[in-house]
């Protein structure tokens, strides 16, 4: 099982965060 994070950055202040898991 590993995780992957991923943050995009819009703007230079609002950031979203993609976490998935996988098998």
């Amino acid at each position: 099982m590993h995780v992957i994070l991923r943050i995009h950055r819009h703007n230079g202040y609002r950031f979203l965060v993609d976490i998935a898991v996988c098998d």
